[in-house]
């Protein structure tokens, strides 16, 4: 009996220990939950050789879908000779795939930040395009647009000089060449070829004009970046630290000229504001605000737009003011990208002037029609390891030209016309299998949470197994207990009556003997 009451108390003391234990280890998992998924977020997604996102770091390994889509300009003559608004008709999409890879890596350890360089590499699709690259396009000559603008700035006979030297060159304001030639082959321009050292242009022009010239295959084009890998903290994970050895970029002033924003993926943490990614292409941060929770196969995304603020004028965006560094003034709706394009007449805004003043609608008689779902850019965003899941960047490249005093070629424009000459779309999606690995990574908090929710529920279950036991042992013990003391008091009752009764019969006897 001993035995058994200390091996009950032992149970009972060992049962009350894994309760307690396995109650602390939950409530230690899921006050820790946080820390553990960054300690597995940081192990998955801190980019360093040898780690799970280096290959895919070094080699995307998924491609992006670059649709171009080129603006013909069918009443050139009229343009040309009575300053008529352009009229557009928009061909392709001629459709590439685009593939990233980077190269000259190098780690910066002192500061937890990688430098390197990225080539691209373009495959035509034919299959997926409309239209063929040796279609014909009739588009503005961008040379003679280009040294019209700097003439524009200079001394009258300078000026004449200019106009003397297009003439020999039978310059003309439109030129008519292929798709291929236009977007990556290039053609070549009397202007490039014969520039004299008088006329103000810069002096490393290339010897081909193209969208996209030498751009295929090359990994200068895009400059050097220098990226923050996660190494000193995820907080920065993916930000771009400097761009061409700078973090501040010459071409603007104030905080429009700051390299800042992310490269291909965010730190992890997205809220419901807004994200900023740095654009080599666009020279500046871009940005984009919350638009609204989504799902994208089967994973809760963040869905983020760029806004009419983005391309706003100072008088809408006061943050915008150091945009505008040629105090053009201009409507809202356009980026004047031309200080980081060798002083080029170019603005950047959205496909079809989407989300600008009508003024620039105006610029044309036809061929513009903004539609928000094909000429926004938005991107979705799995909020909390900063991947984005599927990026539309969507962007139009426009030429700016204006009547310049002495330059004929020009005699007949309006005052300011703004033309479209191309636009793009660079589309990035995961894959399902991707997506699958970005749920679990995003899930795994909530795993440790459950976890440790259960380890809690666990406890408390086996606490209360203990607790009921416990009671119930404690009340068959009292119940037991009772009927000892019954027994013995039943038997003491019995012993008593038997005592009593040779007594009665003594009695008798004497009683008969007298």
């Amino acid at each position: 009996m001993p035995l058994s009451c200390c091996s009950a108390k032992v149970k009972r003391r060992l049962g009350a220990a894994l309760a307690a234990v396995l109650l602390l280890a939950g409530v230690t998992v899921i006050v820790c939950s946080g820390i553990l998924f960054r300690m597995v977020e940081r192990s998955a997604l801190v980019i360093r050789p040898g780690s799970q996102v280096y290959p895919d770091f070094v080699n995307v390994p998924f491609p992006v879908v670059t649709s171009i889509y080129v603006f013909n300009v069918t009443n050139a003559a009229a343009v040309t000779s009575e300053g008529a608004k352009p009229r557009l008709v928009e061909l392709g999409p001629y459709v590439y795939h685009e593939h990233h890879n980077r190269t000259k890596i190098e780690f910066n350890p002192e500061n937890g930040t990688v430098t390197f360089q990225q080539a691209r590499t373009y495959h035509f699709r034919a299959e997926a395009s409309s239209g063929s690259l040796e279609d014909e396009v009739v588009t503005l000559n961008v040379p003679a647009a280009a040294i019209n603008e700097k003439a524009a700035d200079t001394f009258p006979v300078v000026r004449r000089a200019i106009d003397v030297l297009l003439k020999n060159l039978t310059e003309e304001l439109f030129v008519r060449k292929t798709v291929r030639e236009l977007l990556f082959d290039g053609y070549r321009d009397p202007l490039l070829d014969k520039l004299p050292p008088w006329v103000p242009a810069p002096r490393d022009m290339p010897d081909k004009f193209a969208y996209y010239y030498g751009r295929n295959g090359s990994d200068w084009t895009d400059g050097v970046f220098n990226m923050f890998t996660g190494e000193t903290g995820l907080s920065k994970l993916g930000l771009v630290a400097r761009w061409n050895y700078t973090s501040k970029l010459p071409y603007y002033e104030g905080s429009c000229g700051q390299v800042r924003g992310g490269g291909d993926v965010l730190p992890p943490g997205c809220d419901r504001t807004s994200v900023e990614f740095f654009s080599n292409d666009l020279c500046r941060p871009m940005r984009l605000d919350f638009e609204s929770s989504a799902v994208y196969r089967e994973v809760d995304v963040y869905a983020y737009t760029v806004t009419d603020m983005f391309f706003a004028n100072e008088s809408k965006n006061r943050e915008n003011w150091c945009f505008d560094p040629n105090h053009r003034r201009l409507p809202s709706g356009v980026f004047d990208i031309g200080p980081c394009r060798q002083d080029a007449p170019v603005l950047m805004s959205q496909p079809h002037f989407y989300q600008a003043d009508p003024f620039y609608l105006r610029q044309v008689s036809s061929g513009l029609s903004p539609a928000k779902g094909r000429h926004e850019t938005r991107f979705l965003v799995e909020p909390a390891t900063g991947i984005p899941a599927k990026v539309l960047a969507r962007f139009q490249v426009n030429l700016f030209l204006r009547k310049v005093k002495d330059i004929e070629l020009f005699r007949f424009l309006r005052d300011r016309l703004f033309v479209p000459t191309v636009w793009f779309e660079a589309k990035v999606e995961l894959s399902e299998e991707a997506m699958r690995s970005v749920n679990d990574l995003s899930r795994l908090g909530n795993v440790f949470r459950v976890c440790g929710g259960f380890l809690i529920v666990v406890s408390l279950f086996a606490a209360s197994v203990l607790a009921l036991n416990y009671y119930f042992r404690r009340k068959a013990e009292a119940a037991a207990d009772d009927g000892a003391r019954e027994d013995l008091f039943s038997e003491e009752e019995e012993g008593n009556q038997e005592s009593a009764i040779p007594n009665e019969t003594g009695a008798e006897n004497v009683e008969e003997s007298y």
